[in-house]
């Protein structure tokens, strides 16, 4: 079992401060995602490809002045994590499509979610 105690706490801090509309605070916050991140075991390298990879295009969208959309990709990070047992395509139908359809952003679209999720 991964230890995911310190990224799920990265991940709520950088979520209130994307709700409290810190987008300053918010960067400051990735970092922390980002050192949880690196924490993470080497078997999950896809996992941990997603998240840096979701990070890094949050930070982008926050410079963007997108917080909204930022805010929407973060909340699909830790469902990532949470549901990694589950099937995938349940994650696709809850988070995927409508991420894409609303912000017609296929970030998902670069990552083979089968090695993240159990089929």
């Amino acid at each position: 079992m991964m230890s995911s105690n310190n990224l799920s706490s990265a991940l709520i801090k950088l979520r209130y401060a994307l709700l409290s509309g810190d987008p300053a605070g918010a960067i400051e916050r990735l970092a922390e995602v980002r050192t949880a991140d690196s924490a993470l075991a080497a078997e999950f390298c896809e996992l941990r490809l997603l998240i840096d990879s979701a990070a890094n295009r949050i930070e982008e969208l926050l410079n963007l002045g997108e917080v909204e959309h930022a805010c929407d990709l973060a909340d699909a990070i830790p469902q990532i994590i949470a549901e990694q047992n589950a099937d995938i395509r349940s994650f696709e139908k809850c988070f995927v499509k409508p991420f894409a359809q609303k912000w017609s952003d296929r970030f998902f679209d670069e990552f083979d979610l089968t090695k993240i999720f159990k089929r």
